[in-house]
């Protein structure tokens, strides 16, 4: 796990204030997730299982030699999940080497940080192992929900969205609270009821 103290170039206070802006959840239908890890600063999304997000279309393109950029956003909520208390967002550019088929990883905000030679499934899974978002200043006793959104991002929208390694929060947030077109893949998923940290069996990370 990359260490807590990395820069993601974007402040709290910007990411807040910007997530207020904007409607809480889209309307596409959410599927639920698990209680999140806890290492008692961080929160890790649980997604399910099942959860692939290199296949169809960002596969398709990866397998035509093509650069694919996902972008996610992790958000927690409180009072029913009607006030946003914290944004986060990753970015990951997935590429594939067209001899041997394996997939290369860079996470930009992290300097960049990156990892080759990988399968699909271990892309994923690193990607994913990557997903956090900081608990600094919540009480520990107050009902938290959580939300996770994943986009692939349009050739024609990466300018727009990602200018010199820096997340522009307008056009992020704009992009990816709009409905997905056709063949663009969007994942969706919000815990359905609430939890507290103190409730929270804490996990090192990585662990």
């Amino acid at each position: 796990m990359t260490p807590k103290g990395r820069d993601n170039r974007i402040s709290r206070r910007s990411w807040l204030l910007a997530g207020l802006a904007l409607p809480l959840f889209t309307a596409r239908a959410a599927d639920e997730l698990a209680p999140p890890l806890f290492d008692g600063d961080n929160l890790q999304p649980v997604l399910p299982p099942k959860f692939h997000f290199l296949t169809g279309k960002p596969l398709e393109r990866l397998n035509g030699g093509n650069t694919v950029h996902f972008l996610t956003q992790i958000s927690l909520f409180t009072d029913d999940k009607h006030t946003t208390v914290k944004n986060t967002v990753q970015h990951f550019i997935l590429s594939q080497d067209i001899w041997d088929r394996t997939f290369k990883v860079t996470i930009p905000n992290f300097g960049p940080h990156e990892k080759t030679g990988l399968t699909a499934a271990q892309a994923e899974s690193w990607c994913l192992e990557n997903l956090y978002i900081g608990t600094a200043g919540l009480p520990k006793d107050q009902p938290l929900w959580m939300k996770f959104n994943m986009r692939t991002v349009r050739q024609d929208d990466l300018a727009r969205i990602i200018g010199d390694d820096r997340i522009s929060l307008t056009s992020f947030f704009e992009y990816i609270s709009r409905r997905a077109g056709a063949g663009e893949p969007q994942w969706v998923f919000e815990t359905l009821r609430a939890f507290r940290l103190q409730d929270l069996k804490k996990k090192l990370f990585g662990g």
